[in-house]
């Protein structure tokens, strides 16, 4: 059942920022849809903050957006927080500049937060119609029958802009997780966080390569070390050191111990099949076929890769700094 909408003359003015950085591959679909919205025209902006892209993105965002602002060099945060340094609007959309939106998402998100003015919402990220091996395996409750996650994504959050203004804006510190974190903050706040299907985007960004995944990976990860006290309260933080622990011992193991690198396997092999098990369950995922299982279970593996090199890169920096 769709939310009620409220008549044309009482909506609020709307504020939509997106974060850009060398997205000229989706970035104009983006923008399209958004210009295609049911909502009023003269009732929201269309903001876009330029990260220092080297490619067409800016001069895209300048075409089609309402005001293309650059600021180059900092975190995404930061970035998130300069466009609404210059939004007008009471109520803030963040959106991510490689998803596409239905043509009444923003009338639904407003009509939510119209209702509950201690509630702030956010959307899932949906698949493509022909999603990429990768990214298929990854996400896997393209159905929505799944259990949503938690906490907000920065490539969809309404919110109104005291609440944001409130609760301190993005961290602009960390280089991933910023939304996360605001998430916490707005609970310790005493407001509502609300993860809504039907402000589920596409999301065209998504990995589609190995090698693209674990890159991915690597930059969510770096703030592990640098957020210690956070992470160490972390389960799946756990499970990436046990496996970590797993890999490095049987590598090792392999050159001055071949007989030990038996007692490492289980580090190898479990974390992984937790994940998997953990993704099946929340995401309500149907298929018994083995090539999915074991899909998603390589998938699993490639993540905790990934998460184990950026903690070690983030542990090195922050080692280097001190020094």
């Amino acid at each position: 059942m769709s939310s009620p909408q409220p008549e044309t003359q009482t909506l609020p003015f709307v504020s939509i920022i997106l974060p850009v950085f060398n997205e000229e591959r989706y970035l104009e679909a983006c923008l399209k849809t958004l210009r295609e919205s049911t909502y009023p025209k003269e009732k929201y902006e269309i903001i876009t903050v330029d990260n220092g892209s080297l490619d067409n993105s800016l001069h895209i965002a300048r075409q089609l957006a309402d005001l293309a602002l650059v600021l180059p060099n900092v975190n995404v945060g930061a970035v998130r927080n300069f466009g609404v340094k210059h939004a007008r609007g009471d109520i803030l959309i963040f959106l991510d500049s490689d998803c596409l939106v239905p043509e009444d998402w923003i009338h639904q998100g407003v009509a939510l937060l119209l209702a509950e003015k201690t509630h702030v919402y956010g959307g899932n990220l949906n698949l493509r119609d022909k999603p990429f091996w990768v990214e298929k395996f990854w996400l896997l409750d393209n159905n929505n029958s799944g259990t949503p996650q938690h906490h907000l994504l920065g490539s969809c959050i309404f919110i109104r802009k005291h609440t944001f203004l409130e609760a301190g804006g993005f961290n602009e510190d960390i280089t991933s997780g910023e939304d996360s974190a605001l998430s916490k903050t707005l609970e310790r706040l005493g407001y509502t966080v609300i993860i809504e299907r039907k402000l589920g985007v596409v999301h065209l960004g998504n990995p589609t390569t190995i090698a693209s995944f674990i890159k991915r990976q690597i930059w969510h990860s770096e703030n592990y070390a640098k957020a210690i006290n956070e992470s160490i309260k972390d389960k799946m933080f756990w499970l990436i050191v046990i496996y970590f622990i797993g890999v490095s011992g049987a590598f090792l193991s392999s050159f001055m111990a071949p007989e030990k690198i038996i007692f490492f396997i289980p580090a190898i092999i479990i974390p992984p099949a937790i994940l998997s098990a953990k993704r099946i369950w929340r995401a309500n995922f149907k298929s018994k076929s083995i090539i999915s299982l074991m899909s998603i279970y390589a998938i699993d593996h490639l993540y905790l890769i990934g998460r184990s090199l950026g903690a070690l890169k983030g542990m090195i920096k922050l080692i280097s700094k001190a020094h």
